[in-house]
């Protein structure tokens, strides 16, 4: 279930609902109602009240500590024992096994710290859970205490992980110096206890990818946090009763006239991750993302980037319309198979329409397009910038991942000469309806604009004398300062493809497999011919774990102008800072790299080319290499 959309109600509101759920509920707090038996996950709730615990009543502190108390009683405990996984040189893939089962129990507690001790049933579910999660995530080590609770007749399975920094005194409660507090209380139903035992174990290996750092933990977005740790749930436990519920929240969204946000949104979040799982490696991009854990708009782009121009299909899958192909359906376990409501919409003659969808989030369109009453033809446009995917009856699936102009006939479109104005499958007989998924970037909004027009003929615009039509020309090398002066971001599917063309250990090494890029890159002209490049925490994601992921740091500085073949760039220094995940393991310095490591030869040659704010690269040719220019760079302010 989900609470109403209220605009009013905080964070803590809904955490103490969804607490509330499990008992009486909480003085001052909104009801959760819910659908069956479902109830929701701990973790989020109790972590987010304890975080604010100062801002309750005395009386819904009481309340909160009854429910807790209910759920996991503190002189109680049924069975504890130890999960340990240790790292080594398989850490990232498939490390095996457990080590460290059977550690000794304090001396103030019954001695259960040996699996063998517990419920087998319950034994093996967070044993089989432990290993699986291990198996599908890989590394870091693992340490886990894990305590399990008798929760009586309910029916239910209730599980928390608590993260422990390294400075917690609760650590000494526990033997093994252990990094995460598993507690499960196992009522009669046991169906779900996998899905729910997997879940927690995942967000104990997302502490621990974090570095153990609580308050890095706490800054993560729930849609990381929770959305992660949901789909791996599902992928290793199947299907809950948890899932569907999660599930229709992303495909049914609170408001079916508002835009599912994908940075405000939790457990809901399973759907996105499952379709990232679609388009790529789901392991390396929950590594990724964890990895990138500064901002929502660096995860997403880490989460996002193994899919290349296939992101622009994230959010069309929830108009769940198999028979238009594999990218228009999301499912997993327990997916109800309905599609998220798309908003309505008209477009008629002086009436166009202007959509959007903001940084992160999903929006489903259905817009008729009416033709203009006694026209004999009537021109639809569809404009806009950003990503997703616009679908007309007579058309092709058109993935957006840019600016993008796209035009329709209805009616007839024919030009004097005889020649029709739109292609001939753009043509429509009468009204129709264009579908459409938009998706919001890492931080930018993406939009989408649908307006007609009556077809003019005599318009030039819409018929040119095909005799005097000319191909339209490339743009023209850029030759002076107009247009370049500013500083341009270099798009990170960009930076990734550039590494993958070259290498900056020399043109004898073995090739670079890049999976994705997050970070700034700038390139800045100024007036007078000066100019500076900054790299500022772009790390490369590279498929290859003996390097493992790069991040580069630094800048420099540089003369320009324009010359003969394209702009020269002379005068180049610069010093870069490069480290890796490698590195940082094992206590290695970064390396540093500067003009002196390039071979010297005074000026290299950028053949470039402007457009809509864009500066595309076409060649590099000279001293300061392929390797510091990618081809794509977007102007910024």
């Amino acid at each position: 279930g989900a609470l109403d959309a209220d605009e009013s109600l905080t964070s803590l509101d809904v955490a103490l609902a969804e607490l509330g759920a499990y008992g009486d509920p909480i003085p001052g707090a909104p009801r959760l109602e819910l659908d069956g038996t479902v109830l929701p996950s701990l973790t989020h709730a109790i972590l987010e009240i304890e975080l604010r615990r100062d801002e309750l009543t005395d009386e819904q502190a009481g309340a909160v500590d009854a429910i807790v108390e209910s759920i996991f009683p503190s002189d109680e405990v049924q069975t504890e024992f130890a999960i340990v996984f240790e790292a080594d040189e398989a850490a990232e893939s498939d490390a095996e096994g457990f080590a460290g089962q059977g550690l000794a129990a304090p001396s103030s507690r019954p001695p259960l710290a040996s699996p063998d001790d517990a419920d087998p049933a319950l034994r093996d579910a967070v044993l089989g859970a432990a290993e699986a999660v291990r198996s599908l995530l890989g590394g870091p080590r693992l340490n886990i205490w894990v305590q399990t609770f008798d929760y009586g007749t309910r029916g239910d399975v209730a599980g928390r992980n608590v993260g422990l920094d390294p400075t917690d005194s609760r650590r000494d409660d526990h033997p093994g110096n252990p990094d995460c507090l598993l507690q499960v209380a196992v009522g009669t139903t046991t169906a779900d206890i996998a899905g729910i035992i997997a879940h927690e174990i995942t967000h104990c290996w997302q502490f621990t990818r974090l570095g153990l750092d609580v308050g890095l933990w706490n800054r993560t977005g729930a849609w990381v946090i929770e959305g992660q740790a949901a789909y791996a749930g599902q992928l290793i436990g199947g299907l809950t009763r948890f899932n569907g519920n999660w599930w229709g929240g992303y495909l049914r969204g609170l408001d079916p006239n508002a835009q599912w946000s994908l940075y405000g949104s939790s457990y809901d979040a399973i759907g996105f991750w499952a379709r990232i799982d679609a388009g790529s490696d789901i392991v390396a991009a929950m590594r990724r993302t964890l990895d990138a854990a500064s901002s929502d708009g660096a995860m997403f782009e880490a989460a996002t980037s193994g899919l290349g121009s296939d992101v622009a299909w994230l959010g069309a899958g929830t108009f769940q319309r198999g028979e238009w192909g594999g990218g228009w359906t999301a499912s997993g376990a327990g997916d109800p198979g309905t599609p998220r409501p798309a908003q309505p919409h008209t477009v008629i003659e002086r009436n166009d329409i202007a959509l959007s969808a903001d940084a992160g989030a999903q929006a489903n369109h259905e817009i008729v397009v009416r033709g203009i009453a006694g026209a004999e033809g009537t021109i639809a446009t569809a404009t806009g910038s950003g990503l997703g995917v616009i679908r007309a009856p007579s058309a092709a699936d058109l993935p957006l991942t840019g600016s993008f102009v796209e035009e329709w006939c209805i009616g007839s479109c024919v030009c004097p000469d005889g020649t029709p104005a739109v292609p001939a499958d753009r043509v429509e007989a009468g009204d129709f309806m264009i579908w459409a998924s938009l998706l919001g970037g890492a931080a930018d909004s993406s939009t989408l604009r649908v307006r007609v027009d009556e077809f003019d003929p005599d318009d030039p615009d819409a018929c040119e004398d095909e005799e005097e039509e000319e191909p339209e020309p490339e743009p023209e090398p850029a030759g002076d300062a107009t247009g370049l002066i500013g500083t341009w971001r270099a798009q990170p599917d960009a930076i990734a493809a550039m590494f993958e063309e070259a290498s900056v250990f020399g043109d004898d090494s073995n090739p670079i497999d890049v999976a994705g890029a997050t970070g700034d890159l700038l390139l800045t002209f100024e007036e007078g011919g000066t100019g500076s490049m900054v790299w500022s925490d772009v790390t490369l994601f590279l498929n290859d774990e003996a390097i493992g992921d790069l991040t580069i740091s630094g800048g420099g500085d540089f003369g320009w102008g324009p010359g003969a073949e394209g702009i020269n760039i002379t005068g180049w220094s610069f010093s870069l800072s490069v480290t890796s995940s490698i590195f940082v393991e094992a206590g290695i310095e970064p390396l540093t790299i500067t003009d002196a490591d390039v071979p010297s030869g005074g000026q290299t040659t950028l053949v470039v080319a402007l457009a809509d704010s864009r500066l595309v690269v076409r060649g590099v040719d000279g001293s300061a290499g392929r390797v510091f220019f990618p081809d794509l760079w977007v102007k910024q302010g």
